[in-house]
């Protein structure tokens, strides 16, 4: 079972995500790097909330607000009140939601320009799981399956998500096919292994 979507929700995503699938550009190939962490990111876990936002009664009603849009799949009105909220409340993680529905609004206009842009329909699964919206994230990776078959990223990031959401069975035998697609990923093991506890 999924966490609900809240101004409260557990932590993000977003560093699993980065921790190992995180795109590169290297001499004009697009590649996936496993088990690096983003520049300045810690190498070890999912970062702690800090003692500041713990002692907070309340979230921002910006970044509440905010959170209910971003749920409605109201784009503009989550991304005018993640800017609120960021203003207001440079501590809130409005700043990582923003740069989300900033790519997911980019992504839209995208695919809807080109329905088959595989990037497009990348970009979108990976903003819709670092916003904790697992199933639009899912359905966008199965695209990218189908448009892409050969491609590894798809099968990767769907495992991803449905170790996220405890389907250790559909996880394993996804990221058995994206091995297929790119041997040196490292075995699913070694991925439960050394994700953090929570």
């Amino acid at each position: 079972m999924k966490p609900p979507l809240s101004s409260s929700h557990p932590p993000r995503r977003v560093t699993l995500l980065a921790r190992f699938l995180r795109r590169a550009d290297r001499s004009g190939e697009r590649s996936v790097e496993i088990g690096n962490a983003p520049a300045g990111e810690a190498q070890n876990a999912v970062p702690a909330p800090s003692a500041s936002a713990e002692s907070r009664p309340t979230e921002s009603p910006f970044y509440a607000e905010a959170r209910e849009q971003i749920r409605r799949h109201a784009w503009g009105r989550a991304q005018r009140a993640l800017e609120a909220a960021s203003r207001a409340d440079p501590e809130c993680p409005a700043a990582l939601d923003l740069q989300a529905v900033r790519t997911i609004r980019r992504a839209l206009r995208r695919t809807a320009r080109w329905p088959s842009d595989v990037e497009a329909h990348l970009d979108l699964g990976r903003a819709y799981f670092d916003l904790d919206l697992g199933d639009d994230a899912l359905a966008e990776f199965l695209t990218v399956q189908r448009l892409a078959p050969q491609r590894y990223e798809g099968y990767a990031l769907a495992a991803l998500e449905y170790l996220y959401r405890g389907e250790y069975t559909r996880a394993m035998s996804t990221w058995l096919q994206a091995r297929e697609r790119n041997p040196s990923l490292p075995v699913l093991d070694d991925v439960l292994g050394s994700l953090p506890v929570r």
